[in-house]
């Protein structure tokens, strides 16, 4: 597969860091993967193995926040229905840095696009860590409805919504 950069007006705040946003996979974005959760005494193919048998098993779109030669996060959504939504999403931050404006821009940036580029209609669903406070303040400042301490959902089509949040919240 091919990755794309993507640029819409989430990604605005990003580029001036010198951030990019793609959409796709690669064995670049594996390999990057495998490197930041490698596991102890394993050779990095296998672990490269891993992460490409992660994404061929379910439909999926991955998007990769990157600087350089660099990915610092990665956001995926994947076709795990559950209730009344269609789609996951995860995001995961491998700077250690829980820059929230930075994620949130990330994260903007993938739903926008994907609710451009999808042929999907439905919600979003996200499971929530326990105990993060930080990815809680992000998917209500995505306007996703926390349900419980478990999960969260948001209306895939209501992007305008969620505009208007960040936009009240002086997000991105």
């Amino acid at each position: 597969m091919n990755i794309q950069l993507i640029e819409n007006r989430h990604t605005l705040s990003l580029e001036a860091q010198k951030l990019h946003v793609y959409r796709g996979w690669n064995e670049y974005v594996a390999r990057r993967l495998a490197g930041y959760t490698r596991r102890p005494g394993t050779p990095l193919t296998q672990d490269i193995e891993r992460w490409d048998d992660w994404y061929a098993q379910a439909d999926r779109t991955v998007y990769a926040l990157g600087k350089r030669a660099s990915l610092l996060s990665m956001a995926s959504f994947s076709h795990r229905p559950l209730g009344d939504a269609e789609f996951e999403f995860q995001i995961n931050d491998y700077t250690g840095e829980d820059d929230p404006d930075t994620m949130l821009a990330f994260a903007a940036a993938a739903h926008s696009d994907f609710d451009n580029h999808s042929r999907y209609e439905g919600n979003i669903w996200t499971k929530l860590p326990e105990g993060d406070q930080s990815k809680y303040r992000l998917y209500d400042r995505l306007g996703y409805d926390i349900h419980n301490d478990i999960s969260a959902m948001i209306k895939l089509g209501s992007l305008s919504f969620m505009k208007a949040k960040l936009d009240q919240k002086g997000g991105v």
